[in-house]
């Protein structure tokens, strides 16, 4: 994901002083394509502008202990480049966060771990 530091002028979402941004790999995107363009499409991959994004999904094949945590902050470091703010900075919104397991390979010795998690 990329937040490029441009003034955007649409509906007071403006980027000025701002430095262009991009996020790590992500997994699933979940964007508002009736509201906000789509840059460019690449097969499955898409350039969406950060305020469009709804959602984003992080998938593990297995979540490790230690998976948790490191996904977490890629999740919430990529989040800051989707908040979208009113013209006073207050936050508007920002996107729903999610990080999907197909199998867990979390420790047992901690269930409160599992409990809030699961």
């Amino acid at each position: 994901m990329l937040r490029p530091a441009v003034k955007t002028g649409l509906k007071f979402k403006v980027r000025r002083n701002e430095t262009d941004s991009h996020s790590t790999r992500l997994d699933v995107i979940i964007y508002n394509s009736s509201e906000y363009p789509i840059f460019q499409r690449f097969g499955n991959s898409v350039i969406v502008p950060p305020e469009g994004v709804l959602g984003i999904i992080s998938v593990k094949k297995h979540l490790n202990d230690t998976d948790i945590k490191k996904e977490s902050l890629a999740l919430l470091n990529t989040s800051k480049l989707c908040r979208t703010y009113s013209k006073n900075g207050t936050l508007l919104r920002g996107p729903f966060l999610g990080l999907v397991s197909v199998k867990s390979k979390i420790s047992k010795l901690n269930p409160t771990t599992e409990d809030w998690i699961f």
